[in-house]
């Protein structure tokens, strides 16, 4: 079970920050002068975010432009909370707007110093996947890298759900990859804001999260002018294709070196996309398999089910990992459809797909597969559990030792799955 959060107080007036997850704010702990950050999630179910985010600072320990975790757990509110070092400075997208965009001095050290943080993070196996100009602060020429929330493993498939805005999200996310070049374009656009004030594409004009991402994937990446040692950084990190990026932690090496391939300059004209009034449809008509998922999702809720399958069908011919899991799970039930789901749900699991692991455990219960220790069942659903997926702690915990039963369905409480409460005599939320 969680741990309750320490004797941290704050007020209202003390917020630092905030998004749509979580709001951060100024605290302090009696018999301790120094000011902490608490961060705040606002769905109290959310435990998995929590957890991300507290795993990424204990990793990655120890650097000096990465807060510090003090604490975390849930406070007198039932809150997820997490307390790290309050980091000085300024937001720099704050600063860039007050001050005008940073000389070229300026910008490299923000670019030398986000690179080691970088070399840092992927030493350790950890991608941040959410770098973009308010998620870094700036103090007297020191940047410090906040909120890694979205961080995810190198090691490990990219997750299903996108967490980050895709302002700044690499192309490759809205297809379901990862790897290293994913950070290095987002710090590739971070640098133009920083020499020029613009975001990526049209994004400050167009307030529109799908046409973000479509904006990545598909229209023409025309830059502003920028001075030649930009240029060049450029033209190593903002490929759409992460294979002709330029992974590399050494300025010196990168400015020291032409790009090996040149930007293309293809794509979609912003005129030609603004048109269209629908940009998730548009997204999922120009196959980009996130689009499609999620726009099947629109159509099936919307009960035009043959339209939504022929969707996923396009986006699982991708190898879209969350359209395979997706088109196993719409299909284990369909006459006829059973082994075709089955292998559908069983190349999501071999992929390491959490919640095709659980799906796949859930449908080879039903057709009378045991969960017996060293059994596929027993790894499928210990492999999603050890990941935080609610639903498989609570059915391996059919299948533990009472005492690691009930620390199982305490885990899964904590993300509010319906069964574990019940079996622990509580309230569903």
């Amino acid at each position: 079970m969680l741990q309750p959060l320490g004797p941290w107080t704050y007020q209202p007036q003390d917020r630092l920050g905030g998004g749509g997850l979580a709001q951060t704010y100024r605290c302090t702990r009696p018999g301790d002068a120094q000011a902490y950050a608490i961060k705040v999630l606002k769905n109290p179910l959310h435990l998995n975010t929590l957890m991300r985010e507290v795993g990424a600072l204990i990793a990655l320990d120890g650097h000096p432009a990465i807060p510090a975790l003090y604490d975390h757990g849930r406070d007198a509110n039932g809150d997820l909370c997490l307390v790290a070092t309050l980091m000085p400075g300024t937001r720099l997208d704050h600063w860039v707007r007050r001050h005008g965009p940073l000389p070229l001095e300026g910008t490299l050290s923000v670019v030398a110093q986000v690179l080691d943080v970088l070399r840092h993070a992927h030493s350790r196996g950890l991608l941040h996947k959410d770098i973009k100009h308010s998620n870094l602060l700036i103090e007297q020429g020191q940047i410090a890298l906040l909120d890694w929330g979205a961080s995810e493993r190198l090691d490990e498939p990219a997750s299903e759900t996108l967490r980050a805005k895709p302002m700044f999200v690499a192309p490759e996310c809205h297809r379901g990859q990862h790897s290293a070049a994913t950070d290095f374009y987002a710090l590739g656009w971070l640098m133009v804001f920083l020499s020029t004030g613009q975001e990526p594409f049209h994004c400050a004009q167009l307030k529109d999260r799908p046409y973000w991402g479509v904006a990545h994937v598909l229209e023409k990446r025309l830059l502003p002018p920028l001075p030649a040692p930009l240029q060049r950084l450029a033209g190593h990190w903002l490929h759409r294709d992460p294979a002709l990026r330029r992974v590399d932690y050494d300025l010196a090496s990168l400015l020291g070196t032409p790009p090996a391939h040149p930007l293309d300059g293809d794509g979609w004209d912003f005129t030609a996309l603004a048109d269209h009034a629908d940009m998730l449809a548009f997204g999922a008509q120009q196959r980009i398999p996130n689009y499609q998922c999620d726009q099947a999702q629109k159509l099936e809720d919307a009960q035009d089910t043959g339209a939504a399958l022929a969707l996923l069908e396009d986006a699982a011919a991708q190898g879209h990992l969350r359209a395979i899991r997706m088109l196993g799970a719409w299909l284990i039930d369909a006459p006829g459809q059973r082994d075709r789901a089955l292998a559908l749900l069983r190349q999501a699991a071999s992929a390491r797909s959490v919640p095709g692991s659980y799906l796949l455990a859930k449908a080879l219960l039903r057709a009378g597969e045991p969960c017996t220790p060293g059994s596929p069942v027993h790894g499928l659903l210990t492999h999603a559990a050890r990941h935080g997926h609610a639903s498989a702690l609570e059915r391996l915990a059919r299948y533990l030792p009472p005492l690691s039963a009930q620390l199982a369905r305490e885990w899964a409480a904590e993300s509010g799955q319906s069964r574990a409460l019940r079996a622990l005599g509580r309230a569903t939320p």
